[in-house]
C-alpha cells in the first residue's frame, strides 16, 4: 500500500478462513499496527487495525499465523488526520445476519471527521452502497468510506450490499481531522 501526504493514516480489515483465531502479528512497513476490534463468526475471523502517521511511500502489510490459514484484506490511507486523537467515534465492530444489505452507522464525536470501514462477506463479494465509497475490495472483503468530511458531529451510515444474501462482518469509526477533513 503506497501512503502519500501529511498527517497520514493507514487503516485495514483482515479476514482469515476457518474456526480457530490463528492471528498471531499485523503490521505496516514493518511497525504493529493498533487492533482496533476483532470477532468471529462461524467459518472466518475478522480484524481491523490502524496506524497513525505511517511514513509516507510504498510499504508491505505483514501478517503472522500459527498455522495455515487463508487471508483476505483490504485498506484505506488518509491525510490531514489528527495524530493525537485519530478515531473521531466509538469503534464499531458488528456482525450481521444474512441479508442483501448491511449498514453501520457510527456517530462523530468531532466535526469534519470521515466514516471509514472494512467488511467481510460470509459467501459473496461485498458492493458499496448508498453514500459509500468503495476504495478496495478483494474477494469476499471491501474496504470503504463516506468519500467526504461528515461535518458537524452526528451519525453517519455506511452501507454494503450483495448479491447473494450474505452474513456481513464489519469494522467502522470516524477519522478525526487536524482542522478541515481527512482526504483520501
Amino acid at each position: 500500500h503506497t501512503v502519500t501526504g501529511t498527517n497520514t493514516f493507514i487503516a485495514a480489515q483482515a479476514n482469515i478462513t476457518g474456526t480457530s483465531d490463528v492471528f498471531t502479528a499485523f503490521s505496516y512497513n514493518s511497525i504493529a499496527s493498533t487492533l482496533a476490534a476483532k470477532m468471529a463468526a462461524s467459518s472466518f475471523y475478522f480484524y481491523g487495525y490502524y496506524n497513525v502517521g505511517p511514513a509516507t511511500g510504498a510499504h508491505d502489510f505483514s501478517v503472522s499465523f500459527s498455522s495455515q490459514t487463508i487471508l483476505y484484506l483490504a485498506s484505506g490511507s488518509y491525510t490531514g488526520v489528527n495524530q493525537g486523537s485519530p478515531i473521531g467515534s466509538n469503534i464499531l465492530a458488528q456482525l450481521s445476519a444474512s441479508a442483501f444489505s448491511h449498514n453501520s452507522t457510527v456517530t462523530s464525536t468531532v466535526s469534519d471527521c470521515w466514516h471509514i470501514g472494512g467488511w467481510n462477506s460470509e459467501n459473496d463479494t461485498p458492493i458499496a452502497g448508498a453514500g459509500t465509497t468503495s476504495r478496495a475490495a478483494t474477494g469476499l472483503i471491501i474496504w470503504t468510506d463516506s468519500n467526504a468530511s461528515t461535518g458537524s458531529p452526528g451519525s453517519e451510515t455506511l452501507q454494503v450490499t450483495c448479491v447473494l444474501a450474505s452474513a456481513m462482518a464489519s469494522v467502522t469509526y470516524c477519522i478525526a481531522p487536524v482542522a478541515s477533513g481527512p482526504t483520501t
